[in-house]
């Protein structure tokens, strides 16, 4: 025999329970738990009272799909009741309340009040929690006039295109009204207007329109094309003349202007329906209306115009014939630029070369054929003539013969200028026979010049050689040297070798010698070649001193010589040795850093003394960078009395002891067991201990009676124990 359950069967509805917003004509879902085996029932009450049936029967599988029904009514206080198809009692309701919201429409533009135009495009507008699509009509006098559209996606918006032919009228209103349910609707709260309309867009004011000529009168209008319009013009805000009696509405009329119409600026042109006078437009503003006119633009006063120079005239006109272009000088006729061009506007005048300078000329432009229409330049303009400046070398200046140099002016020039060099007035040569007229030029001055004071530019117009200017003033060319090394500030050793540098324009030698501050202290050199540089082997015994310079001259004229800027030194070589100097203990065999100071730059030799007497070379040839590693010889004996002494491998003058002595420990060993009166057992393991200063191995023998017996090990460290 085996146990059974007895259970107790329930159901508990999950979804709805209560809170829940639910819209109609949304599919939403049922949820429950259950524990029994047969199908369920689903109702729908509300303000808790059976309202519908759900489902007569369904799986009791804990879910339903409800098609909510797209008329039912709003309202938060709907529950659902699940009951078993078996056992009424076996049943839940909804915990709490949940809502379902019914379906609506509500319509936002034009909602009353709007005017909107026949032929336009307008914006509708509406909210909705619709899901399916809206239909869209039109109601006149509250009566239904026409549909917009059967079916549109319920999204808010449509546009409408108001056709032509639709009547005006103020009492209009829209209705939108869901597809599925016609009862869902809506419409708009007051009524707005359709309308037709005209508006003039030219001339609508500013324009200046010319007598004579032909122009497009237009406009914009939602009346039908086949409907007519008039169009009146009005000056001064009165009714001048009627244009047109009936003309299409097609939003276009040429119209030739008569030549004899007034001229004025206070024009407007009006529209009027033909069918209904209370539809017009007029131009918001005067228009102008004018006869011919020619306007000089350019110049008209106050510009600045060089002769030789292209120059754009430039002018307005309403005319189609060609034009005169006249120059005139002090209010008189001066000569023809052109005596027919195009009347373009615009005319590009080569102003003649040789045209004099003035502060007075205008321009005059005339039609061809009717000498009435003219215009002159509002106010005079200048022309400037030609001109050249020298401004370097403009006087005064030194330049140096074979140096670059830049000659410098200013002009008015579009053509290339020559440039001239003068001695004492009188032409010397041609330095270029045309470059640019760009104010600048680099002139390499020629070594075959000779030196003086008397020089001068001429620069000249390549296309005009009336147009010049010379030099102000006198300007120098002269031959040069610059001493460029030492030039200041230099420390050079005495007993070395250095380079003396300069720069020269000149071919003789030169002269070098040796001054202290502005005194001469002694001749370097009587004479070498000027080829910028001379190796100097400084004196050993030269004195040390800070205010030495360099002259440099020409041995064919002393007033060509330079001297050092300021101050160079020269001073005395030095060695001064630091370790070992005095004191130390260093042990043969050792690698010891010997140190020392100077201020020289060549190679050092280092020996070492011994009882004040020479020993033996530690460095030929070494570095003077301050420190020498010396491995002390192993056999080096030992004493109290050693020194080391560094000379300069070039001025043996140059040199230095240590202070005092120091001491080297030649290498020793002592043996300190057995040292006499052990009794070792042949067969042990005995310590053998010594004490020594070695840094290597040792060799351990045994002798017996004095004499050599055998060697106990070839080679130990010398650690001072060995087994």
């Amino acid at each position: 025999n085996s146990s059974f359950t007895i259970f107790t069967a329930v159901v508990t509805v999950e979804t709805p329970n209560g809170g829940e917003s639910w819209q109609a004509g949304t599919t939403q879902n049922i949820t429950w738990t259950d524990n029994i085996g047969e199908n369920i029932s689903i109702d729908l009450y509300k303000g808790g009272s059976f309202h519908s049936v759900i489902s007569t029967s369904t799986s009791s599988d804990g879910f339903k799909t409800w098609n909510i029904p797209f008329s039912l009514e709003s309202g938060s206080n709907y529950k659902v009741k699940i009951t078993s198809v078996d056992d009424p009692g076996i049943s839940d309701l909804s915990n709490s309340n949940f809502t379902i919201v019914a379906n609506q429409v509500t319509v936002t533009t034009p909602n009353g009040g709007e005017n909107w135009l026949i032929n336009s495009a307008n914006l509708i507008t509406w909210s909705d929690n619709l899901d399916d699509n809206v239909e869209l009509q039109v109601y006149k006098g509250g009566a239904f006039h026409s549909s917009i559209t059967t079916s549109t996606p319920s999204d808010g918006e449509y546009t409408w295109n108001i056709p032509l032919g639709f009547i005006p009228g103020t009492d209009y209103k829209f209705r939108i009204l869901s597809v599925s349910d016609g009862n869902i609707f809506d419409e708009s709260d007051l009524d707005f207007s359709i309308s037709t309309q005209i508006i003039v867009t030219s001339p609508n004011g500013g324009e200046s329109w010319i007598a004579g000529h032909l122009e497009f009168i237009e406009w914009n209008d939602n009346i039908p094309a086949v409907d007519l319009v008039k169009i009146e013009l009005h000056k001064g805000g009165t009714f001048d003349i009627v244009l047109f009696e009936a003309e299409d509405a097609d939003g276009s009329k040429r119209w030739t202007i008569p030549p004899d119409i007034i001229p004025g600026t206070d024009y407007r042109i009006k529209i009027i329906s033909v069918d209904d006078n209370s539809v017009f437009d007029i131009s918001d503003a005067d228009f102008t209306i004018s006869r011919s006119i020619i306007t000089v633009t350019s110049p008209n006063g106050g510009e600045s115009w060089q002769a030789g120079s292209s120059q754009s005239i430039n002018w307005t006109d309403d005319i189609t014939e060609p034009v005169l272009i006249e120059l005139y000088k002090g209010g008189s006729f001066h000569s023809t630029i052109i005596a027919s061009t195009s009347s373009d506007g615009s005319k590009i005048w080569a102003i003649p070369f040789t045209l004099e300078s003035g502060t007075d000329y205008s321009i005059k432009i005339t039609q061809v054929g009717d000498p009435n229409v003219f215009d002159f330049s509002d106010n005079n303009f200048t022309i400037v003539g030609n001109q050249v400046a020298v401004t370097s070398p403009n006087g005064g200046e030194d330049w140096q013969i074979s140096s670059s140099q830049i000659i410098a002016w200013t002009d008015n020039l579009t053509g290339s200028v020559e440039i001239q060099l003068f001695k004492g007035g009188v032409f010397n040569s041609t330095i270029t026979t045309s470059t640019a007229s760009d104010g600048a030029y680099t002139w390499n001055i020629s070594t075959t010049l000779i030196q003086a004071s008397d020089y001068s530019i001429r620069i000249s117009s390549v296309d005009d050689g009336n147009v010049q200017d010379f030099s102000d003033s006198d300007f120098t060319l002269s031959n040069e040297i610059i001493v460029t090394v030492p030039n200041g500030g230099q420390s050079w050793q005495a007993g070395s070798s250095q380079t003396i540098s300069w720069t020269d324009n000149i071919s003789e030698n030169v002269k070098i010698e040796l001054y202290r501050g502005s005194t001469f202290d002694s001749e370097i050199t009587p004479s070498t070649s000027s080829a910028g540089s001379y190796s100097w082997d400084i004196p050993e015994g030269t004195t040390a001193r800070s205010n030495y310079k360099i002259k440099i001259t020409s041995v064919v004229n002393p007033s060509t010589s330079d001297i050092s800027d300021t101050d160079f030194e020269i001073f005395a070589g030095i060695i001064t040795v630091t370790t070992p100097n005095g004191g130390e203990s260093w042990q043969a065999g050792t690698t010891k850093s010997i140190n020392w100071n100077d201020n020289i730059a060549e190679n050092i030799t280092i020996d070492l003394y011994k009882g004040g007497v020479f020993h033996s070379v530690i460095s030929t040839s070494t570095t003077s960078d301050g420190i020498r590693n010396w491995t002390i010889p192993f056999t080096l004996e030992s004493g109290p009395d050693y020194t080391v002494k560094i000379t300069s491998v070039d001025n043996i003058s140059i040199t230095d002891f240590s202070d005092a002595n120091f001491i080297i420990v030649g290498n020793q060993v002592t043996v300190t067991a057995p040292n006499g009166g052990e009794d070792w057992k042949i067969g042990s393991s005995q310590i053998i201990t010594w004490t020594d200063n070695l840094t290597g191995s040792v060799e351990i023998q045994l002798y017996k009676g004095g004499i050599f017996h055998s060697s106990i090990t070839g080679s130990t460290p010398s650690d001072g124990a060995y087994t």
